[in-house]
């Protein structure tokens, strides 16, 4: 099945906002942590002592699936996108256990993706990795990669 770029993006939010609104709540006693989309603007900096998230879609290859030129009667040809999901978490250290419920969370986010395929798009290579910390947060990045037809 096709999708266009606005439909695949709102596919991928919608399958991690499921389970991390479901699930986070107790990992980190109390609500979800709140993730931050790209395009969404963030007036304040996030509270140097409260769990949050970031994602980030990264494009690496477009290619022409199709010799057809005219898929569907619009004149168009199908293409397949290949790309990468990155979430950001941010841990506080204020947060004794932040690595801990870290990993937690980075779970909650791998298992959103991992094996799963939403109505146009596939994710394969799920992963947790540590990445460096900053002065107020432990970081962790989930990654999926992620492929999907349009037709332009």
């Amino acid at each position: 099945m096709t999708c266009t770029y606005i439909e695949a993006i709102d596919e991928m939010y919608g399958m991690l906002q499921e389970r991390w609104a479901s699930l986070t709540p107790s990992i980190v006693d109390g609500e979800a942590p709140k993730i931050l989309y790209i395009g969404q603007t963030q007036k304040t900096k996030p509270p140097a002592d409260k769990y949050y998230a970031r994602m980030e879609l990264n494009v690496f290859d477009e290619f022409q699936a199709t010799f057809k030129t005219d898929i569907d009667g619009t004149n168009s040809r199908r293409y397949t996108n290949h790309g990468i999901l990155l979430l950001h978490i941010f841990c506080p250290f204020s947060d004794a256990q932040n690595s801990i419920r870290g990993n937690q969370l980075g779970i909650v986010a791998r298992d959103s993706y991992r094996g799963k395929r939403s109505d146009s798009v596939v994710f394969y290579n799920c992963k947790i990795s540590p990445w460096f910390p900053n002065e107020v947060f432990n970081k962790i990045i989930v990654s999926t990669e992620y492929k999907y037809d349009d037709v332009g």
